[in-house]
């Protein structure tokens, strides 16, 4: 299978590896060289992974679709709802394969919790909070992330992660947000030494009511002093769940003792997830049958963002 990678930061470091892993033909191309794009995907591909920044996914998606390739797209999905929506309406009425790398949901972690909720062990899902805390943009260069006109933020590169994960647990749609913002460093260097201000945010707070009734609330930040173990927790009519460090689960129900399940985690979560989910994409592109997270999935996600985009406060 000929794959085509257009990114060269988390598209050639994490991807490409986890696509040749599973036997596959990869070429990986830089977002930033317009001729090196076109050609790669005018020739005979059978999937254009696209992990070029979110101002690029719209020209760098369509592109691979007018040739007739399969495409994968990273999160955010497109800087607005508008980008997200031209991709959507790019596949409507076509045979062609569509996937979104919110590969997440292949974590250990969070397909044991997705098993357990669908079991209906805990009930009707009342409410959910997600904490995690880290510093893995501390120390970063200044970059498009850092950039809100060029879809940078946490909000997107992270939060869009738990936003699916929220809406695919709760199989619902968000009605309500509402939330704060904040960027701890306003001015980073950048790879010339160069200090530029920071517009786009490194940590926020926000919650989400779904229409079914189910609230979240997610408090995310990327620039603390140093990594805190993450903690996820879901409320149900029935029972709990506790998830800690994406390693330890404890299941509580009214009429059991608390149960607790020692995840068995991916020796480098990034790599595993991401080697699950894109073996479930080479097969859906082998056998040309629908697969999820798709574009849709990335639509509904990114229609939160914008909304939180336009609500939220900014600290």
């Amino acid at each position: 299978m000929k794959i085509v990678v257009i990114g060269t930061g988390f598209g050639e470091n994490v991807v490409a590896p986890a696509f040749q892993s599973l036997g596959c033909e990869v070429q990986v191309v830089s977002p930033r060289d317009d001729a090196a794009v076109k050609n790669a995907c005018s020739e005979n591909v059978d999937l254009v992974s696209v992990h070029s920044p979110p101002f690029m996914h719209r020209d760098h998606v369509l592109l691979a679709l007018d040739h007739g390739s399969a495409v994968l797209c990273d999160k955010p999905f497109g800087v607005s709802v508008a980008d997200a929506q031209a991709m959507c309406n790019a596949v409507e009425g076509r045979e062609v394969s569509h996937f979104l790398n919110f590969e997440f949901r292949c974590r250990s972690a969070n397909r044991k919790v997705k098993e357990l909720v669908d079991s209906g062990v805990i009930g009707t899902l009342q409410h959910g909070s997600w904490l995690a805390h880290n510093h893995l943009l501390r120390e970063r260069h200044y970059g498009w992330l850092f950039d809100a006109s060029l879809g940078g933020g946490w909000l997107g590169a992270y939060g869009s992660h738990l936003i699916d994960h929220i809406l695919w647990l709760a199989d619902s749609d968000m009605m309500h947000c509402s939330g704060i913002r904040s960027i701890s460093q306003n001015r980073r260097r950048d790879r010339d030494g160069q200090l530029q201000t920071c517009t786009a945010e490194d940590a926020a707070s926000f919650h989400l009511v779904l229409a079914n009734g189910f609230s979240a609330t997610v408090d995310i930040s990327a620039s603390a002093p140093a990594f805190l173990e993450p903690h996820m927790t879901l409320i149900g009519s029935e029972g709990t769940i506790e998830l800690f460090n994406d390693e330890r689960l404890v299941l509580k129900t009214l009429d059991k003792e608390p149960e607790t399940f020692s995840i068995t985690s991916e020796q480098n979560q990034f790599m595993g997830a991401q080697t699950a989910w894109l073996k479930e994409v080479v097969s859906a592109v082998k056998t040309q049958s629908k697969l999820t997270p798709n574009f849709y999935d990335g639509l509904a996600t990114r229609k939160v963002l914008d909304q939180l985009n336009a609500t939220l406060y900014n600290r």
